[in-house]
């Protein structure tokens, strides 16, 4: 099939992991592409896959219409890929805790910083400052364990850190999980943001009305593929809900 024009990322009967058996999706720039379904139809493996965590064992994955192969996230998150991750469980796999909220921002770009043997630590502070500033996150962070401070706080450390190294797309994995409500409505605001600045966003969530509020469409995985897509004009809770109970044809849903 043909490719889209202005594709980001997209992957054709994508096999990987041990529950995705064929995931097809095309992510264009300033789009919010949601994922919804129960847990265990593929949905986790689709996101390891595209971030290099995932075996791929049949189709094919794309960056800008051309097939790649991601051997690990540091494939993922190089500066012409751009591909990061924030994950499900920020304290155990977006974070390490015991460092400051400045260390990890720049840990994934910490060549940016380096002059010879040394890091310019005024720089790095600087550049992190930056990001610190566009997500409302308190200048403690700076030189504050990340473990200190609450897990909405935590979630925006993660999503500066990913800002920092200018990503290309974002993959969320139900990223406000957890966390308090107005934390939420400022990490909402900051994914949308981010699509409207031309980034490309994959956004998967266990909520239901965050998928139907912020994404432009939606793919729900059932049985460890794509069994629906449902588009904006048609999105809803409970055209969400049966597709991903597999109570409604494909037909019906898919625009």
């Amino acid at each position: 099939p043909a490719i889209p024009k202005g594709e980001v990322l997209g992957a054709t009967d994508l096999h990987a992991g041990t529950k995705l058996k064929r995931g097809t999706f095309s992510l264009k720039a300033g789009e919010i592409l949601g994922v919804a379904g129960l847990q265990g139809m593929g949905q986790l493996d689709l996101f390891l896959a595209c971030f290099g965590m995932a075996d791929v064992h049949g189709g094919t994955l794309r960056v800008d219409g051309r097939p790649i192969v991601l051997q690990s996230p540091v494939d993922a998150v190089r500066a012409q890929i751009g591909i990061s991750l924030v994950p499900e469980d920020r304290k155990t796999e977006g974070l390490f805790l015991q460092l400051s909220g400045k260390h990890n921002v720049s840990m994934p770009v910490i060549d940016r910083f380096r002059r010879g043997l040394l890091i310019d630590g005024a720089a790095e502070t600087t550049a992190v400052e930056g990001v610190f500033a566009r997500l409302e996150i308190d200048r403690r962070a700076l030189w504050t364990r990340a473990g200190a401070f609450s897990g909405g706080n935590q979630q925006k450390i993660v999503m500066a850190k990913w800002l920092l190294a200018e990503s290309r797309t974002l993959l969320l994995y139900d990223p406000t999980r957890g966390i308090d409500v107005g934390t939420k409505s400022e990490i909402y605001r900051l994914i949308r943001d981010y699509a409207d600045a031309g980034g490309a966003v994959l956004f998967y969530s266990t909520e239901i009305p965050e998928l139907v509020h912020l994404a432009d469409r939606v793919l729900v995985f059932y049985g460890g593929e794509v069994a629906a897509e449902i588009s904006a004009d048609r999105l809803s809770e409970k055209a969400l809900l049966q597709a991903a109970l597999g109570t409604a044809s494909r037909i019906e849903l898919v625009a």
